[in-house]
């Protein structure tokens, strides 16, 4: 079988697979889109947040055994405080030890491919760090005499936010994890739904259900993943085509509407560690702005990791072209956990998280109520026209006049004021010595350095 034919097979059989998991398991489609698309990137790691009772264990089993075909290809560890590198990644052969050799033999989690750290939040700091080298390095130097290289693998991990035995994970694990899923409490209709479920089928639990209705040879199975993982999806990643410079243009916009970040206590910040727009005095009107509810600013992982996994959300779905649709949708799942919104920011809202807080107020009001898009674009397209009249030698009065009343409606949104100044300032201002217009220079230049002092915002 040739790759285009192979890749059709795999495709049909992620969408067999969804609809057998959506049967056992009462979850939104789209957190199974995205469990599925995240599959399909070698070395994904993927977060499951959610209390007692919302069925995170029994999804990773289905989503495990969907993926790699067999439940031999699953490591599952519980974990607590107590365990060590030890328990986790190796043993001694004790009849090597006898006999004077000391023989390393590696432990499950290590070998197999799909790796699931159940009760994450449980982990100690030093099992925390080496899973942060993991995700990192991917690599694991905790073993006496070995430097071990992993690749092909998925980590799966779960934390409930409401165990009294957990203890908070790192922002450095947090930040490299790729995906996080909320699973949310069952409504009385969905409750209703699964215990007719349960009846039918004898109370057999999902994960058992599903061994028994999905043959092995209808799942996935780790040989074919890792042509998936090593051949397909890289191709599919670098296809530029798929997406649309302007789509690009703005995604990378929204995401600096997060990394803009004001504190209130901007003179006690190092002053290496302040972003551009508190040392520019822009952010008089950060009430307003994604960038006020953060306690820290959003890192470029994020933005990395939402189009990677856009590009793969896509592939799934089957669309040729990546919408900014897609991106929005993919936003949360790659951002929530990475942030830490303010308490009195999701009390204020009734928001029940971080994920809640991005699906409900930045995605629905801030961009879609607010037509941010739309706005964006308009501000785009004018700077991109006047930069080409300008090229063209079609340079007007009214027409800077005309820009210089944009930048002034736009100076305290920063992502806006972001990309006049890196894209369109550095020409334009050539253009406009050139045709000896220092006196226009001046006043946008001024308009530029008095941002800070803007107190109406763009929204």
């Amino acid at each position: 079988m040739d790759l285009d034919d192979f890749e059709k097979d795999m495709k049909n059989k992620l969408a067999k697979l969804k609809k057998e998991i959506l049967k056992k398991i009462v979850i939104p489609e789209i957190d199974i889109d995205v469990l599925l698309s995240a599959g399909t990137i070698k070395n994904s790691s993927i977060l499951l947040r959610g209390r007692y009772g919302t069925g995170k264990d029994q999804l990773v089993y289905i989503y495990g055994v969907a993926m790699f075909g067999s439940p031999e290809h699953i490591c599952k560890i519980s974990l607590h405080e107590n365990i060590t590198e030890y328990e986790l990644f190796y043993r001694y052969d004790l009849a090597a030890l006898i006999g004077g050799e000391e023989k390393i033999i590696l432990r499950p989690f290590v070998e197999k491919p799909f790796k699931y750290l159940n009760e994450m939040s449980r982990a100690s700091p030093l099992i925390q760090n080496a899973i942060l080298e993991i995700l990192s390095e991917k690599e694991i130097t905790s073993i006496p005499g070995m430097k071990l290289k992993l690749d092909n693998f998925l980590l799966v991990m779960d934390i409930n936010p409401l165990d009294i035995a957990s203890r908070k994970l790192s922002g450095a694990l947090l930040d490299r994890v790729n995906i996080s899923i909320t699973m949310k409490q069952l409504g009385y209709d969905q409750s209703l739904g699964l215990v007719d479920a349960f009846i039918s089928r004898s109370f057999l639990e999902p994960y058992e259900a599903f061994l028994n209705d999905v043959p092995e040879d209808e799942r996935l199975d780790f040989e074919s993943l890792k042509v998936l993982w090593n051949k397909i999806i890289p191709r599919r990643l670098s296809e530029r085509t798929r997406l649309d410079y302007r789509v690009e243009k703005i995604v990378v916009l929204l995401y600096y509407s997060f990394t803009c970040h004001r504190l209130k206590r901007n003179e006690l910040m190092d002053i290496s560690i302040r972003p551009p727009c508190v040392m520019e005095g822009v952010c008089e009107r950060a009430e307003r702005d994604p960038c006020y509810f953060l306690v820290a600013p959003m890192g470029f992982r994020v933005l990395r990791d939402l189009f990677k996994y856009t590009y793969a959300f896509s592939w799934l779905r089957n669309k040729k072209r990546i919408s900014l649709d897609m991106f929005l949708t993919m936003f949360p799942y790659v951002a929530a956990h990475r942030i830490n919104v303010r308490s009195d920011t999701l009390a204020r809202g009734f928001y029940t998280g971080s994920d809640d807080w991005l699906k409900r107020w930045f995605v629905e009001e801030y961009v879609i109520r607010n037509k941010l898009v739309k706005r964006i674009s308009e501000f785009i397209d004018f700077c991109d026209e006047i930069l080409e009249n300008f090229g063209n030698g079609r340079i007007s009065s009214s027409s800077i006049d005309t820009l210089v009343d944009l930048v002034d409606k736009n100076l305290s949104f920063y992502p806006a004021i972001l990309y006049f100044k890196t894209i369109i300032w550095p020409p334009l201002r050539s253009m406009l010595e050139k045709a000896r217009l220092r006196e226009k220079i001046e006043t946008i230049e001024k308009m530029l350095e008095a941002g800070g002092h803007a107190e109406v915002g763009w929204l």
